[in-house]
């Protein structure tokens, strides 16, 4: 059975996040400019150019917010809304469980709903996140990733990233499972956060349909407020 629609979660994640103005909280802001828009090693705008942004509540473990981002195709946006629960199992593990909603608005069929969770020990990460209709593929699909960040210097952090898509039913070409990775050094400088890195995928260019899963250098500026 299916997930409640992405809708009605989006109008509860939304309540979740903004209707909580009597309680104490912190609300922060983000804006990014990058030049492809890489979603699981798959580029998003045609290894184009995107702007992206959103706002996100906290109080305590828990959290909610939402994201944008220009795509190429479905009128050219997607939003994202998500919330969730952090907090810590030992001194030293942490975890984190949550919801996420993909809304296309100008291909709603795409919609997609996804369940989360992961832990982290230092710099290392690993999460699983399930759906049971893949971005309107009527497949159910777990991603299992990997990461881990390093602080170089004062000035500098590495960050290292392995991921893998898996479906009950072939979802590129006469693939049902796909390899991504990736590593960027990360810096901040008059203000802003500046990334830059190396993504990949294990799919061919005939998987996607061109090379939007082929190796891309990505250059990202952001600012948090």
């Amino acid at each position: 059975m299916k997930y409640i629609t992405t809708a009605v979660l989006a109008a509860g994640l939304a309540v979740s996040a903004f209707s909580v103005q009597a309680q104490q909280g912190e609300i922060t802001a983000n804006i990014n400019l990058t030049n492809d828009y890489r979603l699981r090693g798959i580029s998003q705008t045609d290894r184009g150019r995107a702007i992206q942004g959103g706002f996100e509540y906290r109080q305590d473990d828990i959290y909610a917010g939402v994201w944008a981002s220009n795509v190429d195709f479905a009128d050219d946006l997607v939003m994202i809304y998500y919330g969730g629960l952090t907090g810590d199992l030992t001194s030293e593990v942490g975890f984190d469980v949550g919801l996420r909603a993909y809304e296309y608005p100008g291909l709603s069929s795409m919609n997609n709903l996804e369940v989360y969770g992961g832990l982290s020990y230092e710099g290392l990460t690993g999460k699983l996140t399930y759906s049971d209709d893949y971005f309107g593929s009527n497949a159910r699909a777990v991603y299992a990733e990997l990461g881990y960040g390093l602080e170089l210097s004062q000035y500098l952090n590495l960050d290292l990233h392995m991921g893998m898509t898996e479906a009950n039913r072939n979802l590129f070409g006469s693939k049902d499972r796909y390899v991504d990775y990736g590593v960027s050094l990360g810096t901040s400088a008059l203000g802003l956060d500046v990334s830059l890195g190396w993504v990949d995928t294990n799919l061919n260019r005939g998987s996607c349909g061109s090379n939007a899963c082929g190796s891309r250098v990505l250059l990202s500026v952001g600012k948090s407020l």
